[in-house]
């Protein structure tokens, strides 16, 4: 069967349709609690509970869907799931009593991991036939989310084209799927916001997550480089780029942070130093951690020459995969194979495999906003944007960098990553600031109210010429 670019450009927006399906079912499931709560009287501990029969739910459905991916035509499972996983809202919502309540997330929870899986698998699959990755841009939405919420227009249909949401849902999707993330220990999740234009409440209130701060007029980042120092343990010490001081009328950032310890950890006694060929050709010799690792942890992607072994973390906090492509190959060959779909994969031809990796440290700093542009982002970064729900303010993304550092040692595996983006004044020039003086130079009324400010406790007036305070 031979794909042609209409074919797969249907699919790539089909699927980011999809994606953008998963972030409002989260949202309304999240949004949901509060009711559900009042109306069965769960309290703190069986909320918690709940919340982990969804996830535990949603880890046993995955494996599972991952094997009926492989045997069926990823399309028939994604179109199966995707309606199941938003029936499964109902049950929760209409349950009479705890018990039910707590079968019911179960089922949602199996059926949202089914459809996560079969999503995945799917754009592999697209991924292969556009020849131009997908993953990435799919689950990269966090970074953007935030802003998407305040667009409206033809700025919002092409937000949502990328991230899958835009305007008034894209922000208790990005706090649902926020949230989520951050229900695992190993896993922090921040944002925050500094404006020197107005920032509407409404919008203020749609990101309860987000704490939001006064920009300094001089544009001095150093309260933004002490939030992300925090916000990363160190990892990341300051804004991702320095913003432009005359442009700059809002500064977004967010930070992801995760800790976990290796499964089974390397022993320091094994690590030695042992030769490694960098991209140029250069041969070092760097400190190499070794040790068995399970067959069952390790594989080869023919299709791409490569060999994948996978290092699980205490506590399921998080499954990291290396990846090892031909002499030669660069990133864009060689890092699909690690999420490959199980029928891509093929069992390493040994009776044990060892694993030599090097420990190290890699930090990475990118300037996004171009390959937004590719993606179709252009308005947005016009001054044609439209943020009305963000700011009575013309405004327009003006810089989009992101900075990313990870760790890998004998203990375990230590990452994190800052997204900056930046927002400056849209038009072609700037709107006056309308400034309203309230002059007490005629006779006027003071009340003092108690702390509900509905009981007037003093009032006077003032008639004649003010004594001044003695």
């Amino acid at each position: 069967m031979t794909t042609t670019n209409r074919d797969v450009r249907a699919v790539r927006v089909a699927l980011t349709a999809r994606f953008g399906l998963t972030g409002v079912l989260n949202a309304l499931w999240v949004g949901a609690l509060p009711a559900i709560d009042a109306r069965l009287d769960l309290g703190a501990g069986r909320i918690g509970a709940l919340l982990l029969v969804v996830a535990v739910g949603g880890l046993t459905a995955m494996p599972v869907a991952g094997r009926l991916a492989d045997r069926w035509d990823g399309r028939r499972l994604l179109s199966l799931a995707a309606p199941a996983a938003a029936l499964s809202l109902l049950g929760p919502a209409l349950a009479g009593s705890a018990g039910v309540l707590m079968a019911a997330a179960a089922l949602m929870g199996v059926l949202k991991g089914s459809l996560n899986m079969a999503l995945t698998a799917q754009a592999v699959a697209v991924e292969r036939d556009s020849g131009r990755p997908l993953i990435s841009r799919l689950h990269g939405t966090w970074a953007l989310g935030a802003v998407a919420g305040g667009a409206e227009g033809a700025t919002a249909a092409e937000l949502r084209a990328v991230l899958g949401v835009a305007g008034a849902d894209a922000a208790a999707a990005v706090t649902a799927a926020a949230r989520e993330l951050a229900e695992s220990e190993a896993v922090e999740v921040a944002t925050g916001a500094w404006a020197i234009v107005p920032v509407y409440r409404a919008y203020r209130e749609s990101l309860p997550d987000i704490g939001f701060g006064h920009l300094p007029a001089d544009r001095n980042t150093a309260e933004m480089d002490a939030w992300i120092r925090k916000a990363t343990h160190g990892l990341v010490r300051t804004v991702p780029a320095r913003p432009d001081p005359d442009e700059t009328r809002l500064l977004l950032l967010n930070a992801l942070y995760l800790k976990a310890r290796w499964e089974r950890e390397f022993d320091p006694q094994s690590t030695a130093d042992l030769p490694f060929t960098d991209a140029r050709g250069t041969e070092t010799r760097v400190p190499t951690m070794r040790r068995p690792v399970e067959l069952s942890d390790a594989w080869t992607v023919p299709e791409r020459g490569a060999e994948v072994v996978e290092l699980g973390c205490k506590d399921g906090a998080a499954r990291v995969r290396f990846v090892l492509g031909p002499p030669g190959a660069g990133a864009q060959e060689v890092l699909p194979a690690a999420w490959q779909p199980g029928a891509d994969r093929r069992p390493l031809d040994a009776d044990e495999v060892y694993v030599s990796l090097p420990r190290h440290q890699l930090r990475t700093n990118l300037n996004v906003l171009p390959h937004l542009n590719a993606m179709g982002v252009r308005r947005a970064a016009s001054d044609d944007a439209e943020f009305p729900l963000l700011s009575p303010e013309p405004l327009k993304i003006s810089q989009v960098a992101q900075e990313a550092v990870l760790k890998v040692a004998e203990k375990g595996v230590e990452a994190a990553a800052v997204t900056m983006v930046v927002m400056a004044q849209a038009g072609s020039a700037p709107r006056p600031r309308r400034i309203h003086h309230v002059a007490f130079d005629r006779p006027f009324g003071t009340v003092v109210l108690d702390p509900t400010g509905t009981v007037p406790l003093f009032a006077a007036w003032q008639a004649s010429a003010p004594r001044d305070v003695s």
